[in-house]
């Protein structure tokens, strides 16, 4: 059955309009899209100069290394399985999903599940809401924290922040919002008014986007708190920021976030190399298991 299994990877946002369908699954991340499907990819997708083509078993070994973090920036991060469960409850709901495809996801689930869980749990923090505690607990910031958006990675944070930290929320959709803030019982900042952030010592953006929505007159309207006492970290891709300042002026990119994840990976790599090897393992063995559970005369019928 894995031999059927087609994938194609688009790096960035290229496939930011691309949904799951029937006929196949979408997985978007921040770093890429992929698109997922059984025997052929949907012709209504056209393949770039930048995208990849994978099948068979290469293309579940590109699914489950990406699925346990391990194709991520921050090595082992987290977060991507979570998006990956969200994602296959979605399309499983789908009134005419391809139940081979399925199949193949639901293994791909527990395999993943297997690969965390014997050699990467525990890791540490491997994750950005993970990494981003640890910069925000590193600086030593006021306890009031603005994050900015609804998404899965908003609310990784205000899971992982909410302990230590008073949460606000400010997010372009307000049902989001108002659901986060329900649940979490957080404060709801209006979106987009820049004079109600400003009193926030600490601001977390999660929102990519190609458009600038926090530009250098942004920061240096910043009054209430000197370089030494403000934090802004941009974990948007594209990143919505405009502006000179850096690090040392409190405004933290996502390529400083992964530079720090980078030090906390240093004493990992033992850990990421054993998972890696397991996962060839596994493929392996996932390949021939689902071969063996095929219906008699399905290797000449997948392909017709």
């Amino acid at each position: 059955m894995i031999e059927g299994l087609k994938l194609l990877h688009l790096p960035g946002h290229i496939g930011d309009n691309i949904v799951s369908q029937g006929n196949c699954f979408v997985l978007q991340t921040c770093q890429r899209t992929l698109i997922v499907s059984f025997n052929q990819l949907p012709s209504h997708i056209e393949p770039t100069t930048d995208s990849e083509i994978y099948s068979g078993k290469s293309a579940y070994q590109f699914l489950l290394e990406t699925v346990t973090g391990l194709k991520s920036r921050l090595q082992g991060e987290c977060e991507i399985m979570g998006q990956f469960k969200t994602g296959h409850q979605h399309y499983r709901q789908l009134p005419h999903s391809n139940s081979h495809l399925l199949t193949i996801l639901e293994k791909l689930f527990k395999d993943a599940k297997h690969i965390r869980h014997h050699y990467l749990h525990g890791i540490g923090q491997q994750s950005y809401a993970g990494i981003t505690r640890r910069l925000l607990d590193q600086k030593e910031r006021g306890k009031k924290v603005l994050i900015l958006g609804s998404g899965s990675l908003a609310r990784d944070l205000i899971k992982v922040l909410s302990k230590r930290y008073q949460i606000s929320l400010s997010a372009r959709n307000q049902f989001a919002a108002t659901e986060l803030a329900k649940q979490f019982k957080i404060d709801i900042i209006p979106w987009g008014d820049h004079h109600h952030y400003h009193p926030f010592s600490t601001i977390i953006n999660t929102i990519g986007a190609e458009t600038i929505l926090f530009d250098h007159q942004f920061f240096c309207g910043w009054p209430k708190f000197d370089f030494s006492n403000r934090l802004f970290v941009d974990l948007g891709s594209p990143s919505v920021l405009e502006t000179p300042y850096g690090k040392e002026e409190g405004v933290w990119r996502l390529e400083d976030l992964f530079q720090l994840g980078e030090t906390l990976n240093q004493q990992k790599r033992d850990q990421l190399n054993k998972a890696m090897s397991a996962i060839e393992q596994l493929v392996d063995q996932r390949r021939l298991s689902l071969s063996i559970n095929l219906p008699f005369g399905w290797e000449e019928l997948q392909f017709a």
